[in-house]
Order: structure tokens, then sequence, then C-alpha cells
């Protein structure tokens, strides 16, 4: 299984806080001598630059499938203590963590498990999906590039109480979108239906979609400071430093609390 091959060749991964930057910056890697490396450093930077208003802090990485190619950070994790973004600062995933979603469902399709252009009711509990419009199937291939036809919102996407977390399964249950579009018409972006692949993912290998994550990619790949579940208790070091993260309005708010899980 080609597991390490799906890294991407080219990832920057940005996190943000909303909050203007203050004029800090933790000195990047030592330059490499190719002259595209340089060029990375200097575009990442000038971005920095003409997003300081609107930025408080920011870590960036671009990796090859085998190397480090450029990693820096930017401006303050707590700015009114002028606590500065590091290597050792928790950031949140947003929907960077899709990809994670994607890879799983590419594993399996790998081991045969998958197929990526039949209707996914067939790895789905009887009469899971309650409103669909149309008869055409809809597709894992439709899931991964948006356009299974699902209207998107964020009702009950996320809680600010930890009591509150539900499973993938009772949200998807309660929380259903109209289809609106035929499948494969239309490219509407769903974190619903990408929710839906992740429960696919459980529904196939039998384990919590957190735990497969856990398992086919933090492990093999040493991620050893990263979580996916929703309460983030699949690595409590990495939950406790999340807490130290503050977040702002564009006015040097403070916003509290400062996470809210989805």
């Amino acid at each position: 299984m080609k597991k390490l091959h799906l890294i991407l060749l080219l990832t920057i991964v940005f996190a943000f806080i909303l909050q203007p930057i203050a004029a800090i910056g933790v000195s990047a890697a030592e330059e490499d001598d190719r002259s595209y490396i340089s060029d990375i450093g200097s575009d990442i930077r000038k971005f920095v630059s003409d997003n300081s208003i609107t930025t408080a802090g920011m870590s960036v990485a671009v990796f090859s499938a085998d190397e480090t190619l450029y990693k820096e950070h930017f401006g303050y994790m707590d700015v009114q203590n002028e606590i500065a973004v590091s290597s050792a600062t928790v950031m949140e995933w947003g929907s960077v963590s899709k990809l994670l979603v994607w890879i799983s469902v590419m594993q399996l399709v790998e081991q045969g498990k998958i197929d990526l252009d039949i209707d996914i009711s067939e790895y789905l509990p009887d009469n899971f999906l309650r409103n669909r419009s149309y008869d055409k199937p809809i597709t894992m291939l439709n899931l991964m590039n948006h356009n299974a036809g699902f209207e998107d919102s964020i009702l009950g996407m996320a809680t600010g109480r930890k009591e509150r977390i539900v499973s993938l399964e009772e949200f998807l249950r309660e929380i259903q979108p109209e289809q609106i579009f035929e499948p494969g018409s239309i490219t509407a972006y769903s974190n619903w239906g990408t929710t839906l692949a992740a429960y696919i993912v459980e529904c196939i290998s039998g384990i919590p979609y957190y735990r497969y994550v856990r398992d086919n990619i933090f492990e093999p790949l040493q991620m050893n400071d990263t979580t996916i579940a929703a309460d983030l208790s699949d690595d409590p070091n990495v939950e406790e430093k999340r807490m130290e993260l503050k977040i702002y309005t564009s006015e040097v708010e403070e916003i509290t609390p400062n996470i809210s899980y989805i």
C-alpha cells in the first residue's frame, strides 16, 4: 500500500488568527541553495507583509515527498502577553483536515474496499440518506469533487461545549441537508458531504474515523503531535497546548471561549 506516496508533492499549510500581526518573526531553517526555495520564502514573507493588518499569528511549512523545503513562524499566539508563534504552537486544522478524509478513502480504494464509481448507499446503513431528490447515484467521486448536490449549512457543525459533541453517525442522521442539485451537475462546497465520506470510512473500517486516521496516517508518518478527534482527546498533550492559543476579532479583542469543537 502506497501510504507514504499519498503525501502531496507540495503542501502549504497556513494557520491564521484574525488579528493584526505584531512585528515578530522566527527565522526559517537554513536557506536552501536551490533558487526556487528562496522564491518560496520570499513569496510567503511578502504574503505575510501584505496581510499584516489582519493576521496575528501564522505558521507555514512546505514539503516535497521526502523533505521539508521551507518552514517559518510569524507573529503571536497570545498578543497581549507577547507569546510568539513557534514550532510548538498548536494551530487549528480547519478544512486542511479534509485531506485526511480523502487519503483515508484512497487507502481503502487501494485495498479494494471502496469503489469510487458506485452509489455510496452500498456502504451506508439501510435508508440512511433521507433527502435524496434524484435517482442518479451519488458516488464517492461526487463527494470528493463536492458535486453530490447537497445544500451546505453550518447548522450543528460546531459547539463551544465539549459535552455536546456527538458522533459522526449521530450528527449525520440528525442533520441531513436537501439534495438541491443532480449529482455531478454543480460543484458546491460541502462540509456535510465530506463528513459523510469520513463516516463511510468508519463503516468500512469498523473503527471510529479518528482512530483510523491515527492508525493509518499519523503513526506511519510519525505525526506525533497531532489530533483529529473532535474533543482532541486522542492526544492530551496537544489538547493542553491548544488551549494556550488565543483568538481575536479584527479589533484586537480576545474571543472567549477560545475554541469551538468541530
